[in-house]
């Protein structure tokens, strides 16, 4: 392993610990050298700018969390139950990502292209891939249809966990409503929403 190599991926280790603290905008060179123990002018050698850094950054950060979000995922289980793996996966890695995701989106809103870009191509990659196994479950239904049922698995078993996952870090709600939302990120309990919400949407596939 190369200097070069070994230095570039301290401080691409040191981003992703600082970017959901700090953003974009605010993740600065002098606090990714500080971070990584490590010289502002070796970044510098080591990176044409912050974009090519940042750019490298997404793509190695999101390939460890979302690699598995590919066309051959569970490629051997029947489609129904090959959803089910799927949305239950998602859940787990989105249930883990939620400080950057959370980020993400905040970077998206205010305009930061690379964020903005990141973002839809995992919802495009994550689309594509649940269009494909909707279509073996239920080749009868229309684009329309097809579409109106995965964002009814969208807002119904993700959502949710961004929701609860902010809700759960408000100091100033009380223990008794904190204690439930955190049970609802469970692997159990989100398990059983993926369950309930695919036998709701398919229920006549369950029985054939």
């Amino acid at each position: 392993m190369s200097l070069d190599f070994s230095s570039s991926q301290q401080f691409i280790r040191a981003a992703e610990r600082l970017y959901p603290q700090l953003g974009y905008q605010k993740l600065s060179v002098r606090a990714l050298a500080a971070q990584a123990q490590l010289s502002s002018g070796l970044f510098h050698h080591l990176f044409a700018n912050k974009d090519d850094f940042m750019a490298q950054v997404f793509a190695q950060h999101f390939q460890r969390a979302f690699g598995w979000l590919a066309p051959e995922f569970a490629a051997d289980a029947p489609p129904l139950e090959r959803l089910r793996r799927l949305y239950f996966q998602a859940a787990l890695s989105l249930r883990a990502e939620v400080p950057w995701i959370t980020r993400m989106l905040i970077d998206s809103a205010d305009n930061v292209e690379m964020a903005q870009k990141s973002v839809q191509e995992l919802v495009l990659r994550e689309f594509r891939l649940v269009r494909q196994i909707v279509g073996e479950i239920a080749p009868q239904m229309s684009d329309e249809q097809a579409i109106h049922a995965i964002s009814q698995l969208q807002t119904s078993i993700l959502l949710p966990i961004l929701a609860a996952n902010t809700f759960s870090r408000i100091r100033v709600m009380p223990d008794e409503l904190r204690r439930p939302i955190l049970q609802q990120l469970t692997d159990e309990a989100l398990a059983q929403r993926v369950d309930w919400m695919i036998k709701a949407l398919f229920s006549a596939k369950e029985t054939q």
